[in-house]
């Protein structure tokens, strides 16, 4: 035995080996734990993202649809206002005039309509 050491005895020793394998099972726990946390992290994030990504292709689809509804609604309103105004071009003139004031409602009013449809993207995406 070399000088300065002691002899543990038998109790000791076999303490400390007890110790010892509680140590290493509770770093094996933890192991596990940080595994496992990140594995669900990974589903959460990939879940969130199709998520989004399928509700982002369905407004597009949605806005493509919209836009080919006004663009139609408005030849029809141009050609039946300039039935009426017997002047088809006046027709298409108030009909793009309403739609120009249209514009420039969205454009004024723009951050009322924005911050509240930020509220709701962010929403969805902390669901």
């Amino acid at each position: 035995m070399r000088p300065g050491y002691r002899r543990l005895k038998p109790n000791k020793k076999r303490f400390m080996e007890e110790e010892k394998n509680k140590l290493e099972t509770f770093a094996a726990h933890i192991e596990d734990l940080i595994t496992t946390y990140y594995q669900l992290t990974t589903v959460k994030a990939a879940r969130k993202t199709t998520t989004v990504t399928a509700e982002g292709f369905y407004v597009v689809v949605l806005v493509i649809l919209c836009m080919f509804v006004l663009f139609f609604a408005g030849l029809g309103l141009a050609w039946w206002v300039g039935s009426i105004t017997h002047n088809i071009q006046l027709g298409y003139f108030i009909v793009g005039g309403f739609f120009l004031l249209l514009l420039l409602l969205l454009v004024v009013l723009r951050k009322k309509i924005l911050a509240p449809l930020k509220n709701i993207i962010v929403r969805k995406l902390y669901e």
